[in-house]
């Protein structure tokens, strides 16, 4: 999958590799997904900031909320805000904030959903309420809730529950 990446394949392929590192890689390759954040083709940004969801490694919150603040593509944007969640830094909050007032709800709420997984307070989308709230806070991000990635689950079947030889086995958050 990284060499994938890294080489001049066709942006299906990169968007490919990306999404399967995102789902079998380590911390270590978020270096290497953030790097296809700057991508010309939208759909290998997107799966970028998708597959930056699931790893985590606080090296690269730096370009994920630099390239939320200038990515022009909303999907691309709502993703990235929605994993900047996992990290409670300063920049990453003026980042989020700051995508409050753009022009597309999705970028909006996925911003607040964010801030308030940070903080652990919820000033819904209003930027100024958040800027307030920030400036008298003295530990900001003492409320953080943990980040999981959502996966996947429904209840069993009873045929599901019976069959010892091929049980189901979910994705852990």
């Amino acid at each position: 999958y990284r060499s994938c990446i890294e080489g001049p394949f066709d942006p299906l392929v990169k968007a490919a590799a990306i999404k399967a590192l995102a789902y079998h890689g380590d911390p270590s390759d978020a270096k290497l997904i953030a790097e296809a954040l700057t991508d010309e083709t939208t759909f290998v940004r997107l799966e970028a900031a998708k597959g930056l969801q699931r790893l985590h490694d606080p090296v690269v919150s730096e370009q994920i909320w630099q390239r939320l603040v200038n990515e022009e593509d909303s999907s691309v944007r709502i993703e990235l805000a929605i994993a900047l969640g996992q990290y409670p830094r300063d920049p990453v909050f003026q980042a989020l904030v700051l995508s409050l007032d753009a022009q597309e709800l999705g970028v909006n709420l996925a911003a607040a959903d964010s801030l308030r997984t940070l903080t652990g307070q919820d000033h819904g989308i209003d930027s100024r309420s958040w800027l307030a709230w920030y400036e008298k806070a003295g530990k900001p991000f003492a409320g953080e809730e943990v980040y999981l990635y959502p996966v996947y689950t429904r209840p069993l079947g009873w045929l599901e529950r019976i069959n010892i030889f091929n049980p189901i086995v979910w994705e852990t958050p």
